[in-house]
């Protein structure tokens, strides 16, 4: 059974109150094999929840992908990304060749660029987004980032209550 190491809240700030008013969100379910599973905040019937399988490397900047591509509907990136995929609603972004995966995502930045859009990620103790957060420079958008400070797991195996950090 595959864990979430990571979610996304995307939607737009308040101008008065910080924080985000979500209209989707996104979550990184890792093990085996990575997916971004994309839902919208608010379930409707036309909406389905959309799944990626990430680029192991790249897991962050797919998920930003996804987000312009289906999120924003942005016709540029959807147009690349359909070169290589069938449907832009099931993608296996790996299956895109190295290099024109770097064209697109660079693309995607440029787009981000004048886009009212905030994101809030969470980033769990045990994600592969750890070593991938210092990507998010590159992008011009509002976003708070939120890592873990204090843990408290329990294991199975030796019967211990694990802590980390401090609250």
């Amino acid at each position: 059974m595959a864990t979430y190491t990571a979610s996304i809240l995307i939607g737009h700030s308040h101008p008065n109150h910080s924080g985000i008013i979500p209209t989707h969100e996104l979550f990184l379910s890792e093990n085996s094999r990575p997916a971004w599973i994309l839902v919208p905040h608010m379930p409707t019937e036309e909406f389905r929840k959309k799944i990626w399988i990430p680029s192991v490397e790249n897991m962050l900047e797919d998920a930003l992908l996804m987000i312009n591509a289906i999120v924003l509907g942005n016709k540029k990136i959807r147009s690349s990304l359909n070169q290589f995929c069938k449907r832009i609603s099931a993608v296996e972004i790996y299956s895109v060749p190295d290099i024109e995966r770097r064209k697109i995502y660079k693309l995607s930045r440029k787009e981000y660029e004048g886009i009212n859009i905030k994101l809030c990620l969470s980033v769990y103790e045990q994600s592969t987004l750890k070593k991938q957060l210092i990507v998010l420079k590159e992008y011009p958008f509002e976003m708070e980032v939120c890592r873990t400070s204090f843990s408290r797991s329990h294991s199975m195996w030796t019967g211990k209550t694990l802590r980390k950090g401090i609250l």
